[in-house]
């Protein structure tokens, strides 16, 4: 089974404009990497572990990006580290200079929550796969399947609603009532999981044509995370790992949650906290003073930690349907070993002991890479 067919597998989008040319891409890198690691590789893509196919576009990804800059990349190597951890890469710049770089997927979501994540995906993506020439669908999604769903069950339901409909009764309903609330519905309601589907005809521009995926809007309510813990626990977890290896090291970490540097100085840094100081409130000042609390990955009540990281590469949602992932590099303020490899060509951000920050600009992630985007190489 080639690497692209399992891409297929995990991603059943054939609809989709660029989807043959993002596994064509896909396979080259995947046929870059070692041929003895290849498959392991396999292996994990074909297990039914959530994120399993993040986790392992990630790593490619990576891994092609940095022999594209001339690198040399062996997969887990074997470190002076006592600790017998492996990182997943050591890499060798044309220089000589060499560190290691360790990958982690980052994600609010629990195992369960991207299990069932994983099953609605299959399900959406059997409902794209339906063909209409006169509608598109506006899907509101609510609650959790308990079970797994059937997908050729709600399919087969949808396909005989849109048969029912004709395109000019439901335009001329749209006018007249003057708006989507009275389109024509139909309601899935099944162990748990709520869908509504709510049926918008094409406009004139639009009708007749096939091929584009149904579900034209979803919505699917609205959940408060932490990402600035999820991080900081990423990068505490995989510093602790390691006790020396004796070259830098840095952390490559792909949010797939929203990546605001708000939460990665509170991950890296302490949590923003703001207080009264009643001094200056007696001398006519009432200005909050900012401070952070003393729990980040880098800096705790005794000062700076973790100094084995020399930097991490934060990535937003880096993934082969997102066409402009951002990019950026922190650098550790005090590490045992300084870094200053390929990575640096991404954007930088330095950090003095105030918490002031210096940006340096840098190429974006796919241009790292040497694509155009993502869907077209």
């Amino acid at each position: 089974m080639t690497f692209g067919l399992i891409i297929s597998m995990h991603h059943n989008r054939s609809d989709r404009p660029g989807c043959e040319r993002i596994r064509s891409m896909i396979q080259a890198w995947f046929d870059s990497y070692p041929k003895d690691e290849q498959f392991e590789l396999r292996t994990r893509l074909r297990s039914d572990e959530p994120g399993s196919f993040n986790d392992v576009f990630t790593e490619v990804m990576l891994h092609e990006a940095l022999l594209r800059q001339g690198c040399k990349v062996d997969v887990h190597p074997k470190t002076s580290d006592s600790s017998g951890t492996t990182p997943d890469f050591l890499v060798t710049e044309p220089n000589g200079y060499a560190f290691f770089l360790e990958c982690k997927v980052v994600t609010c979501a629990s195992r369960s929550e991207m299990a069932v994540a994983a099953i609605k995906k299959r399900i959406k993506d059997a409902l794209n796969s339906i063909q209409s020439s006169d509608f598109h669908v506006m899907m509101k999604d609510s609650g959790s399947p308990r079970t797994q769903p059937s997908s050729n069950e709600i399919k087969r339901a949808l396909e005989q609603q849109l048969a029912l409909l004709k395109h000019e009764e439901v335009v001329q309903l749209a006018q007249a009532q003057h708006g989507f609330d009275h389109l024509p519905k139909w309601i899935y309601d099944k162990d748990g999981w709520r869908l509504e589907f709510t049926f918008m005809p094409k406009g004139s521009k639009h009708r007749g044509r096939i091929g584009s995926r149904l579900i034209g809007m979803e919505h699917s309510g609205f959940e408060w995370v932490n990402t600035w813990e999820t991080i900081r626990d990423a990068i505490t977890k995989k510093a602790s790992h390691y006790k020396d290896v004796g070259l830098p090291l840095v952390l490559a970490l792909n949010v797939m949650d929203d990546l605001d540097e708000i939460d990665v100085m509170d991950a890296l840094f302490g949590r923003e906290q703001y207080s009264f100081d009643t001094r200056r409130m007696m001398n006519g000042s009432f200005d909050p003073v900012a401070s952070r609390q003393p729990n980040g990955a880098w800096r705790c009540a005794g000062g700076l930690i973790n100094t084995r990281v020399s930097a991490v590469l934060f990535m937003g949602e880096a993934s082969a349907w997102n066409d402009n992932p951002r990019a950026f590099l922190y650098h550790h303020p005090h590490p045992r070993f300084t870094y200053s490899g390929s990575l640096t060509r991404l954007p930088q951000r330095i950090v003095s002991p105030r918490d002031t920050i210096s940006e340096i600009a840098g190429m974006s992630l796919r241009q790292f890479l040497g694509v155009a985007s993502f869907q077209h190489q």
